[in-house]
């Protein structure tokens, strides 16, 4: 529990990070009752702020009340900032004609460093009778439109309160029509208090619905919108057989905040009264990441060597920096399709996810063509998962030049042999993970299929020779194409024969057809 310089006799509620050493939350921090009173309804509310802490050599310390709209108006149940900075949603609490507490967001913007006049949120966001509150925020993946998570106890919910989300609209400048989160996330109990996450597409909120310890209990899942993943119930610590909500992490680690209400708080009216702030650090006590390098091909080996054989321009490579790389939770209950919870630039050749304990993901490279599942195990070390993608070459045919055959011949000669051996024979012998397509074309005389025939039977010759010579013939494929791709002229434009352009296409070529090295590696350190 945060020490009484934070905490006091009310209640300490909806902490959010601003950054790794700046958190708000909302209080009203008195140790006794205050009110203002409400014009319209003439009832009284208690009267509460947002504040901020700070952590000073690792601790959190008191700073100072935050400079908000709204500040000292009105009751501020809630609020969540836009990971730019620029957008305040703040959520506020007014009795309405029927003596019912019903809250509504409105949203401020930050212009030159200050925030706008607050405005209700238009559309369905907010419903009269019914309250709206608790706002958090995503990211839509498809889109890239911010996401408003809220809770609302409106008409269509799966009972008490339940868990809503809308999408921005960029065109029409507005929220969508509200869609609640579905049976996977709501009970009709009260789901309450949501965080979400979205470099990982982590959802955390609270609820009585859900098997738990008793009370408001906090529980884990990964998703957007109405895509979720396994419920996770998080561990004794955090929650108790109180109530345990208001949960939030920072954005890099798994240390963060919630709020409590169970014994040895600061009381008001009694042992359990009121929320608190309360700390923790790493609830997994288990540190994995999963570490990409991949090596650019003109830094490699593979690439010096077909670049020594001038079999390679060294101008041809495909990028590797600013691919996206995916993460996906694998679900083995589930037939759904996985779900995404991380998506990383390749920068520097690397990138970097965070992953749990005891779970299996998907990762996908689509660029690279590439895709493999890993399994995390549960261990009390730091585990460091690494998966080190190699060798990257372009899907491009590599022309193999002076391969050839006698007319109207599909077997080697001796030169041809010879020209094999130091360039793919020496390339699969050198690098053992490679595996390659050969590809054999003719020139325009003589009848199409004839020449397709004639044109797989020289590449399965260039197989039969490889294999020969102790090649494993599952890292060989033999494709004719016969006069279909030709990469110069047959005839010339006056349409007498062009001798130099069907030499070039009687040409042989190779394709890397296994583009990477597919070994992860685990170590504990």
């Amino acid at each position: 529990i945060l020490d009484t310089s934070i905490n006091h006799a009310h209640i300490e509620t909806a902490p959010q990070f601003i950054d790794e050493e700046n958190v708000l939350f909302v209080t009203n921090r008195d140790n006794e009752l205050h009110y203002y009173n409400d014009l319209d309804t003439n009832q009284k509310q208690p009267h509460r702020n947002i504040y901020q802490l700070s952590k000073t050599d690792n601790k959190w310390v008191f700073n100072n009340e935050y400079d908000y709209p709204f500040k000292n108006k009105n009751n501020v149940g809630s609020f969540a900032m836009s990971e730019d900075k620029k957008r305040l949603y703040i959520s506020v609490c007014e009795f309405n004609w029927k003596n019912k507490l019903v809250c509504s967001i409105f949203i401020s913007y930050n212009e030159n460093g200050k925030w706008s006049e607050p405005k209700k949120i238009e559309g369905d966001v907010n419903l009269t009778q019914y309250t709206s509150t608790q706002p958090a925020l995503g990211i839509d993946t498809k889109t890239g439109e911010e996401v408003l998570y809220f809770v609302s106890d409106r008409p269509g919910g799966r009972g008490g309160l339940d868990i809503w989300y809308t999408v921005f609209d960029s065109k029409r400048a507005r929220f969508k029509n509200a869609k609640n989160l579905g049976n996977k996330i709501n009970t009709v109990g009260d789901e309450v208090t949501p965080f979400y996450r979205s470099s990982d597409r982590l959802l955390c909120f609270s609820s009585d619905g859900w098997p738990g310890n008793g009370g408001l209990d906090v529980f884990k899942t990964h998703g957007e919108l109405k895509k979720w993943g396994e419920i996770s119930h998080l561990p004794p610590g955090i929650n108790s057989s109180y109530d345990d909500l208001n949960f939030t992490s920072s954005k890099h680690d798994n240390s963060g905040l919630f709020t409590s209400n169970r014994p040895g708080g600061v009381k008001l009216f009694n042992e359990t009264c009121c929320d608190d702030l309360y700390e923790f650090t790493d609830i997994a006590n288990v540190q994995i990441f999963l570490t990409g390098n991949i090596i650019s091909l003109k830094d490699s080996s593979f690439y010096q060597f077909l670049a020594e054989k001038q079999l390679i321009d060294k101008d041809v490579l495909d990028e590797i920096n600013d691919k996206l790389v995916y993460l996906f939770i694998l679900d083995k209950n589930s037939e759904e399709e996985p779900i995404l919870i991380g998506v990383d630039t390749i920068a520097n050749n690397k990138y970097n996810f965070r992953l749990e304990p005891n779970t299996e993901y998907l990762l996908r490279i689509p660029d690279f063509d590439f895709s493999h599942s890993i399994i995390t195990g549960l261990n009390s070390d730091t585990i460091f998962c690494t998966d080190t993608l190699k060798d990257f070459i372009s899907d491009k045919p590599i022309v193999i030049n002076n391969i050839y055959y006698e007319f109207d011949d599909y077997r080697l000669n001796d030169q041809s042999k010879s020209i094999i051996d130091t360039t793919i024979y020496e390339l699969l012998d050198k690098f053992p993970y490679i595996n390659i397509e050969i590809l054999s074309h003719t020139d325009a005389k003589g009848d199409d299929d004839y020449n397709m025939t004639l044109s797989q039977k020289r590449a399965e010759s260039v197989v039969k020779y490889l294999v020969s010579k102790g090649i494993k013939v599952e890292r060989l494929n033999a494709t004719g194409y016969g006069e279909d791709k030709p990469i110069a002229p047959n005839f010339n434009e006056d349409g007498s024969d062009n001798s130099e352009g069907r030499a070039r296409n009687r040409r042989t070529e190779f394709r890397i057809i296994q583009k990477v090295n597919k070994k992860i590696i685990y170590s504990n350190e």
